[in-house]
């Protein structure tokens, strides 16, 4: 139920004022209305979200970014790779933070996130701005799952393409030649040369065959090196040339 109702303000001005009642029904009131007709709009787009089951109350949109940003990096944690977290984290408190931390999540717009991608991909690359993007929206789509916004202001905006850069390979003679400059670690240079393989120190010989099984790999995060699984957390195989054998 909702109702209009006049008031006057301190200036002897006449306005008007919503009230209503929530599905739990929690009682609510809008005030600031110069016009009644504009009151009694209001008043009937909240009792239709409401018996629609689509209402969100206008206080849940006040949270933080900061706020739920902390949730959404937790959740993030267990479910994706040390070093693509990391890339978030990073993304987050460099590229997102500074500009939408203390905003209200509910107070976010479309135009306002189109602009801040187009401006950074004036400045940065694709790469960085998509994944600073990824984050922003990842962080409205949890609003918008928790029932603290009705639509994502992320969704729509169009992102910078990526541009894949011309790569310069060494020819065969030319790493055979740098694994003899190398001394002792010839079968490590070979191993990553033919094999493209980032993790040698987790490399073993399959017994009788000419491949290599891959169980972990090093990467970076955040600056540190460390050990981290596979990709989709299972052994990889793959084929190697027969000059790396022995394999230490």
């Amino acid at each position: 139920m909702a109702s209009v109702h006049e008031y006057r303000t301190r200036k002897g001005k006449r306005w008007w004022y919503v009230s209503y009642r929530d599905a739990e029904d929690v009682q609510h009131t809008k005030r600031g209305f110069t016009r009644k007709c504009d009151a009694e709009d209001y008043a009937a787009r909240m009792l239709v979200s409401i018996n629609d089951g689509d209402y969100i109350d206008p206080q849940l949109g006040k949270v933080s970014v900061n706020h739920l940003a902390a949730t959404w990096l937790e959740g993030k944690k267990g479910a994706v790779k040390p070093k693509y977290w990391g890339d978030l984290e990073s993304s987050w408190r460099v590229h997102v933070q500074p500009k939408w931390g203390r905003r209200q999540v509910g107070k976010l717009r479309y135009s306002e996130v189109q602009a801040w991608v187009s401006a950074m991909g004036a400045e940065r690359s694709a790469t960085i701005v998509r994944r600073a993007y990824d984050v922003l929206n990842g962080v409205c789509k949890l609003a918008v799952k928790d029932g603290v916004m009705r639509r994502n202001p992320c969704e729509g905006v169009q992102l910078p393409r990526k541009t894949h850069k011309a790569r310069t390979y060494l020819t065969v003679e030319q790493l055979l030649a740098l694994a003899d400059a190398a001394g002792g670690h010839r079968a490590v240079i070979l191993t990553l040369g033919f094999c493209g393989c980032g993790s040698v120190s987790c490399a073993r010989c399959a017994s009788r065959t000419w491949t290599l099984n891959v169980r972990a790999c090093w990467c970076d995060i955040a600056s540190c090196v460390s050990m981290a699984s596979t990709s989709r957390g299972c052994r990889r195989r793959m084929s190697a040339a027969r000059c790396l054998w022995p394999l230490p």
